[in-house]
Order: C-alpha cells, then structure tokens, then sequence
C-alpha cells in the first residue's frame, strides 16, 4: 500500500492491527510499515515473506523495483497531489495564473499523473508481470477531473466491488483462493 501522508500510514496499520490483527497472525501474514521499520528494513523483510504487506510512503512509488511474483497487488489510497504548500510549486502556479491559465489543470494534474503511474509501475515492470492495482481515492469518479486520469492511464479493467475482485485475483493467482481474507474498507 502506497499512503500520501505518515498519518494515515500510521492510522491505518494501527486500526488494521487492532481490528484484524488476530486473524492476520492466523494466517501468517505480516504487515511491514515503513513508518516503523524504516524503507530499508521493511523492503529487505517483506522481499522475504510471500504472504507480506508493505506499507510505504513517496519513497516506495518511486524508489522500488519488485519485479514478477514479488508483487501482485499495489494499493493507491490517495491520489498523489503535490504538497499545495510547496513554495516551488506555488511560484509555478503563479506563474501560470499571470498568464492566465489554470494551474490545477496544467501543472497539478499532469504531475499528479506522473506520480499515480509511478506508483503502478512498482507493479509492472515487464511484458510478463500482471497484477491488481487499486485506486482508492473516490475523487477519480467524483470529481471533474477524474475523467483525465483516467484517460492517461494503460489499458486497464475498472472493478467496482469486492466479489469482482476477489474473481479477478483468482484469474490471476488461481492457487490464493485460500490465502484471501477479507477486510471492510469502512473498518478505517
């Protein structure tokens, strides 16, 4: 899972670990933060556990290479937007206003772009590799703009509920049936 910010990193893996913490022990899966471990030591650990999550911050989008079975499923909680308090990036949203322009449109979103396939891309690294890459942000179907990123991503298939899911997972890794387990979305 790739978080946009240290505190919902750190909200989720503890609401995870309360709620489900019981049941992920049962089924030998652990959960590696970033935020706890440090990049380094949560990466080298979760190389070593085929039933591992990662839990990483911008480093992770960019900065890692998990090629073929090392890595089914990328979870994108938040759309990557910029920091808006980024004094570079406010200058160049200036910028673009004086010339009358709309910076969320021209500088914004095509960055924002860049990042959101940056971070699939930690997914897909060959011709071979496949996998599930999950956009949880609700703002790519509620808002305006959503239409855009969509438009900019590869070819994909849109699944819009759980049981699609867990089909789709099975086409892929048609031995994970039993490794599944489910969690509520609304539990965090």
């Amino acid at each position: 899972m790739i978080f946009t910010s240290k505190q919902n990193l750190n909200t989720v893996y503890k609401n995870l670990l309360h709620k489900y913490g019981e049941k992920l022990k049962q089924q030998n899966i652990n959960i590696y933060s970033q935020e706890i471990l440090g990049a380094q030591i949560s990466l080298e650990k979760y190389k070593k556990d085929y039933k591992g999550v990662l839990f990483g911050l911008e480093s992770f989008r960019q900065g890692i290479d998990l090629a073929g079975d090392m890595l089914k499923c990328v979870i994108l909680v938040k759309l990557p937007f910029a920091v808006p308090t980024d004094p570079v990036q406010l200058t160049q949203m200036e910028i673009e206003k004086d010339r009358g322009r709309n910076p969320f449109l021209t500088i914004q979103i095509p960055e924002m772009i860049i990042k959101l396939k940056q971070g699939m891309g930690r997914l897909i690294r060959t011709e071979t590799d496949k996998g599930i890459i999950a956009i949880l942000d609700p703002r790519i179907y509620t808002k305006q703009y959503g239409h855009l990123i969509l438009k900019s991503l590869p070819d994909y298939n849109i699944i819009n509920t759980f049981l699609e899911l867990k089909n789709k997972y099975s086409v892929y890794y048609p031995n994970s049936e039993k490794e599944m387990i489910t969690i509520n979305s609304n539990s965090f």
